[in-house]
């Protein structure tokens, strides 16, 4: 069956070439040379701009706008000379047609600085391929409309997966050029993705190309240009980015606005096979070569006549092969189609389970009075169950990676011995400390946390639990306040004690001296009358 389909496709092959030679020499044929279509654009009248009294003043005034290149190919090429590029052309196109008068300065400095420059109105007075940001918005008057676009996708290596969602770079690296705008929206969007930075994106392809780097998410016109022109050939489109498309819209100083509105005009005038042209200049068209003649088309002719006839012939003998192959792989397909539906009712019997038990999990995070969290590696929350956020005093609608761990910590002598130990063992267990709310209401709390690492060993998260232990560590300090005024009763008792114990002594002591002096007196007093009474009888 494969070669039954190869050769259909060799058939068309031959019938494609035969109706191009044909189309060729009957005049039909479509030269995508650029220069042709911008001669052919050149020929075409001047379009006229209707332009406000306000604008035509502007222009009267015979500014000079500076129009800031730097290397961005294919956009902005400076290395060879004058600069051009697909921004540089819409540019001078603008100019020519409103009447502008521009100066293409070459830029040594960073985008950081030019643009810190263009904001105090010191130029350069006209930005090309910029993306607007709300950061950037105040200080530029932007054109309506982008005059280019291209999707943002992911680059990686030819040996690599497909990537359905930039969720599959999870663990791996990701290279980017610093102060780039992608790696900022990665970088708000996805905080647990790891970034290897370069001075620019060739630099930063050349990374993934080589192994130093796993992907790469750039637009899809620059990254394809960067391919061919540094032979970067085991580089694949790995699949689309959650960030859009890449439009590049002209920024003007503040106090120009009837720049910008000449600009939106004069782009309106720019037809589509202009446009063709422009990014055809610098985007490698593909070409049909001329000079096929009418012999060449007879000989094909007949080679096609030829080799459909084997062919059809062919076709015969291997339709009757095929029936018998059918018959046999019928058995077998039957056999595996049972497999499949006996492993289709297993995965689906698993998938529920899985459903069910992500439920069963889910409510108990929801309803345990436990707060259960986790963090990115550098302290930022990801999630908070509703029992951690009351715990710390944080709204639901709060976006949580605003919210970093020191900022619940009251005892910083604590939270450094907490790190201690947790960088040592990757875990503590019943760590007791004092915590602050989001209002700076201060609460005792018992916290248990666990890195959560990748197959490689890296730290990507952050798990644990925290519970409010302020009512049990109050009883402790009253049951404690309890025991040592317990013991200073018991320390006074004994004291108490000791002294009735000396004075009772000393009681005794002193009445049983006194009846034995008062018994030695009577005893005397006894012999002596005694002695008396002898002495009268004898």
């Amino acid at each position: 069956m494969h070669k039954n389909l190869r050769l259909t496709a060799y058939v068309l092959v031959f019938l494609h070439a035969f109706f191009a030679a044909f189309f060729v020499n009957a005049g039909f044929t479509h030269d995508q040379n650029t220069s042709h279509v911008s001669e052919s654009a050149q020929k075409q009248e001047k379009p006229q701009i209707s332009l406000t009294p306000a604008e035509r003043a502007w222009l009267a005034q015979n500014h000079t706008v500076r129009v800031r290149a730097a290397d961005y190919e294919p956009y902005l090429i400076i290395r060879e000379g004058e600069p051009k590029g697909i921004s540089i052309d819409y540019i001078r196109l603008i100019s020519e047609r409103a009447g502008i008068n521009i100066e293409i300065i070459k830029e040594t400095r960073s985008f950081g600085e030019a643009f810190e420059s263009f904001k105090e109105l010191n130029g350069p007075d006209w930005l090309p391929h910029l993306t607007s940001t709300i950061e950037r918005e105040p200080y530029a008057n932007w054109s309506s409309k982008s005059y280019t676009s291209s999707p943002r996708v992911i680059f990686t290596r030819e040996d690599r997966e497909f990537l359905l969602d930039t969720d599959n770079l999870a663990s791996k690296t990701i290279a980017g050029s610093r102060g780039n705008i992608v790696v900022k929206m990665l970088k708000d969007k996805y905080p647990h993705i790891r970034f290897t930075l370069f001075d620019n994106v060739g630099d930063a392809m050349e990374a993934v190309a080589t192994g130093k780097a796993d992907a790469i998410v750039t637009n899809l016109t620059f990254g394809t240009y960067l391919i061919h022109k540094r032979g970067l050939s085991n580089l694949k489109v790995a699949g689309p980015s959650p960030l859009g498309n890449m439009n590049f819209r002209f920024a003007v100083r503040k106090d120009w606005p009837e720049l910008t509105s000449i600009i939106d005009k004069a782009l309106d005038t720019i037809s589509a096979e202009e446009r063709s042209a422009i990014e055809n200049r610098y985007l490698s068209p593909v070409k049909y070569e001329h000079g096929i003649t009418l012999v060449d088309v007879l000989k094909w002719a007949l080679l096609i006549g030829g080799a459909t006839s084997a062919i059809m012939l062919f076709f015969v003998l291997w339709n009757r092969i095929l029936k018998k192959e059918v018959r046999a792989r019928t058995s077998e397909l039957t056999a595996t189609n049972k497999s499949l539906t006996d492993e289709i009712v297993e995965r689906k019997n698993s998938q529920e389970n899985l459903q069910k038990s992500e439920e069963r999990f889910r409510t108990l995070q929801e309803n345990i009075p436990v707060g259960v969290y986790r963090t990115s590696a550098d302290g930022k929350f990801i999630s908070l169950n509703p029992a951690a956020l009351k715990m710390l005093g944080v709204d639901a609608a709060v976006d949580l990676s605003s919210l970093e761990t020191p900022d619940f910590w009251s005892d910083q002598e604590a939270r450094r011995d907490f790190l201690n130990r947790f960088d040592a063992e990757g875990k503590v267990t019943d760590f007791v400390s004092k915590f602050k709310r989001k209002d700076g209401s201060l609460f005792w709390g018992s916290l248990s946390s666990a890195k959560v690492v990748d197959a490689e060993g890296h730290s990507i998260f952050v798990d644990g639990v925290i519970q409010d232990i302020t009512e049990r560590r109050n009883a402790e300090t009253k049951l404690l306040d309890y025991q040592n005024r317990l013991k200073a009763l018991a320390f006074q008792l004994t004291v108490v004690e000791e002294q009735e114990r000396r004075r009772i002594a000393g009681d005794l002591h002193d009445h049983i001296s006194q009846s034995l002096a008062l018994t030695r007196m009577q005893l005397a007093a006894a012999a002596k009358s005694a002695d008396e009474a002898a002495s009268k009888n004898s």
